[in-house]
């Protein structure tokens, strides 16, 4: 690294670049990379690497936290500034109930919700309610955050509102169609459809994640699920052989040796259709409001804006009709005004919106640790 910097300051010194503090016309091109550095930088304190680290570090997470909140503070109109931080907030707020006392990582399922920071949540509800006002097309950031939200004002798993987790994930495949983005949403879609459907899905990434631990570790989670014990435990012995969390690994290895108890939260010897998980029972007296909007006969929609117009949606087998024809324009009306309880979506509903896909600054592909934890 030495001698990185010392070169970059010879080729610097050799050209001649002044330096000078960007102005603020110059930020709105440079923030991007900005972002996807903190983002990374994030990632790593919240699942660290190497076998001589702690499996979370508070201190890369709270620097980054702390660098966001001040281009916040500088750019505060800047929607994925904001779906950032948001995001980071939503994420530190699990960090106390995410490694157990043995050091095994606790899933997201597994999570006590009472020791969460309910500050920090409330702060990045907020920011996600500011974006979803802003009725402006999000980014990749404030769909993740987005997501996060949803996950976060669910007071037990059970509560989880899979169809706008899966809602979200339709939109954010359309700003990026990586193949973690991809992963993660097979994720939701097996607690609406059940494992099979997912698995089918998470096969069809092998040939772009066989190098990827947590596409093992899923696919270890579903098969487990589906009762095929051998393949299960083939794929969790992959996804410990590539994983570098010592968190992780202690809980890939504990779920590769214990088998026949049910996972919590699920409702036992159910192996597929859909729900698997105890049917949302909506929010209830003190509890947050979805963070969806839904469609005006109670399916479910994003409230973000699209760049499309109309708005539609295609009731198909599968994928969006491709033909506008034959799309169904739907009046959006978000359960806060309307009072209804979200419901189980129809199969095959899809979101459409427009946009770009968002990149890694650093190589122009997607970087796999800015979704992993959401696998968690």
């Amino acid at each position: 690294m030495g001698r990185r910097i010392t070169r970059a300051k010879a080729k610097i010194k050799a050209a001649r670049i002044p330096y000078r503090v960007p102005s603020a016309e110059d930020l709105p091109a440079r923030v991007s990379g900005v972002l996807a550095v903190l983002f990374l930088v994030f990632n790593e304190g919240y699942l660290a690497t190497g076998p001589d680290t702690d499996p979370v570090r508070h201190d890369l997470t709270a620097e980054a936290i702390r660098l966001t909140r001040l281009i916040r503070a500088l750019m505060p109109e800047d929607g994925e500034v904001a779906g950032l931080l948001a995001l980071m907030l939503l994420t530190e707020a699990r960090r106390t109930a995410r490694v157990s006392a043995s050091g095994e990582l606790v899933t997201l399922v597994e999570q006590d919700r009472g020791t969460w920071d309910a500050a920090l949540i409330a702060e990045g509800h907020r920011l996600v309610r500011e974006r979803l006002a802003a009725r402006v097309a999000p980014g990749r950031y404030q769909i993740l955050a987005a997501i996060s939200a949803v996950h976060t004002s669910a007071r037990d798993v059970r509560d989880t509102d899979w169809s706008q987790v899966v809602a979200l994930y339709d939109q954010l495949v359309r700003l990026d169609p990586s193949p973690i983005i991809a992963l993660n949403r097979a994720i939701a879609v097996a607690e609406l459809d059940g494992p099979q459907v997912a698995l089918a899905a998470v096969d069809r990434l092998e040939d772009t994640l066989a190098g990827y631990h947590a596409y093992h570790a899923t696919r270890a989670d579903l098969l487990r699920r589906l009762g095929r014990s051998q393949k299960s435990r083939a794929a969790y012995d992959k996804a410990i052989e590539l994983a570098g969390n010592t968190a992780e690994i202690a809980y890939l290895t504990r779920r590769a040796t214990s088998w026949g108890s049910a996972d919590p939260g699920r409702n036992p010897g159910q192996s597929g259709g859909r729900p698997r998980w105890n049917t949302r029972r909506g929010p209830q007296a003190g509890e947050a409001p979805g963070f969806g909007a839904r469609y005006a006969d109670g399916h479910p929609q994003s409230q973000w804006p699209t760049t499309e117009a109309p708005l539609a949606c295609s009731r198909s087998a599968g994928a969006p009709s491709k033909s506008p024809a034959s799309s169904r324009s739907r009046t959006l009306r978000s359960p806060v005004s309307s009072g209804r309880a979200p419901q189980y979506p129809p199969h095959g509903w899809r979101v459409q919106i427009g946009g770009s896909r968002a990149r890694c600054a650093a190589d122009n592909v997607p970087d796999r640790r800015n979704y992993r934890y959401f696998v968690r």
